[in-house]
């Protein structure tokens, strides 16, 4: 009998365990890491950044209260634009998957999410640029809930 393999949301598997063809349903799960709170803004020469949106694992949804530390952000990342700034959008990943084929995809995801949010607020979505880096900067293997983000620039 072919063996069965099943993706899951929390980066589970199925697979036969028995000989006679059973499935056997096992999930293997971020290790529970607590987030510490959100950096303060950054405001620098070049421009500002906002370490504002933080995700769950495996997930492009914001974690509870990280929209309310966007929505203070929207007349920052306004006014900006209207001096002819412009927004991008830092996605990013833990180390934990595949690069190519989990965490780019989930970064992209991700920053479309924060894009919707300030879209939602009038903010053009023409004047934001979203760069996915999945895990590019984190520690291979490692959950680490710090590096589930978005991180706005203004530049």
């Amino acid at each position: 009998m072919a063996a069965v393999l099943t993706a899951m949301s929390t980066v589970g598997f199925a697979e036969p365990a028995e000989a006679d063809g059973a499935v056997v349903q096992r999930t293997r799960r971020a290790p529970a890491v607590k987030m510490a709170p959100p950096p303060p803004i950054e405001v620098t020469a070049t421009g500002c950044v906002i370490p504002a949106a933080f995700f769950p694992f495996a997930k492009a949804t914001l974690v509870p209260g990280t929209e309310e530390r966007l929505l203070e952000c929207v007349e920052l990342v306004l006014d900006h634009i209207r001096k002819g700034g412009r927004v991008v959008l830092i996605a990013s990943t833990d180390g934990l998957g595949d690069h190519e084929r989990v965490n780019l995809p989930l970064s992209a995801a991700r920053g479309q999410t924060v894009k919707a949010v300030f879209e939602a607020r009038g903010i053009a979505g023409s004047a934001i640029e979203i760069v996915a880096i999945g895990e590019a900067g984190a520690i291979d293997g490692v959950a680490d809930p710090d590096r589930r983000r978005v991180t706005v620039e203004l530049r």
